[in-house]
């Protein structure tokens, strides 16, 4: 499975792929599932250090609403952003 995680609010197109996605609890640090989840932080991107890049993933800050959601997709906001999840 592939995961994708892209800010679409404010439109600037930030974010991350790849094989990892993870929720996050901001107090324990344990992973609570793959999809996002109020109260969590969303973490995508790769497992392992990439090459050459600059990063290795993308991490939100607390989802605080679900906007909208499916099985393959989750459109969610944080305090700051609005962010797309989609698994492919």
């Amino acid at each position: 499975m592939k995961y994708s995680l892209y800010r679409i609010y404010p439109n600037d197109n930030m974010g991350d792929s790849g094989m990892m996605s993870e929720a996050i609890d901001p107090i324990t640090f344990k992973v609570i599932g793959y999809r996002p989840v109020v109260g969590c932080c969303m973490r995508v991107g790769s497992f392992m250090a990439r090459t050459y890049q600059y990063q290795d993933w993308w991490m939100t800050t607390p989802i605080i609403k679900i906007v909208e959601e499916d099985e393959n997709k989750v459109v969610f906001s944080t305090q700051n952003s609005t962010y797309e999840w989609k698994q492919f």
